[in-house]
């Protein structure tokens, strides 16, 4: 009895969340691994990672919720790279660290600036270069934590 009872309660939520999920226009970009994502307002961005075909790249791309478009805006200021981390405050979005083309740690760090769609480059990561961090701001602060400091793939 108990069985049925899990299954009809399983059922039940998946039949309760069928039209939770609603499908949206697909990210135009080739499919990337390990991007750097952040939001500003009502947009979300995401930029940088790998892929097998090109290696490491710079593309940058923004999505508009409300018109459910993606606009490509201006390629990320450093070097293209897998696993950085980003993370916005206020209007400005920030990205960096990751590992470069031959899989070296970098400590760069860069400023989005969504009115002039551009990059200027900030103070090098004082914490070392790493990838595979976290970031995330809180107030008008960001804060980068974890990755891993080495060179091991």
């Amino acid at each position: 009895m108990k069985k049925v009872l899990v299954g009809v309660f399983i059922f039940c939520s998946l039949i309760a969340r069928a039209d939770y999920w609603t499908q949206k226009t697909s990210y135009p970009g080739m499919g990337y691994n390990y991007p750097f994502c952040f939001s500003i307002g009502t947009k979300g961005y995401v930029g940088c990672g790998y892929s097998c075909f090109i290696n490491n790249v710079k593309e940058f791309w923004e999505y508009d919720p409300a018109t459910n478009v993606w606009t490509q805006k201006a390629d990320y200021g450093g070097l293209g790279r897998q696993a950085p981390v980003g993370f916005s405050v206020g209007n400005k979005g920030y990205a960096g660290l990751g590992r470069d083309s031959l899989f070296n740690s970098v400590n760069d760090f860069w400023e989005y600036d969504t009115i002039a769609n551009n990059w200027p480059p900030k103070a090098n990561f004082a914490g070392g270069a790493r990838y595979a961090a976290a970031g995330f701001s809180i107030g008008n602060f960001g804060y980068i934590s974890t990755g891993a400091p080495s060179n091991d793939i």
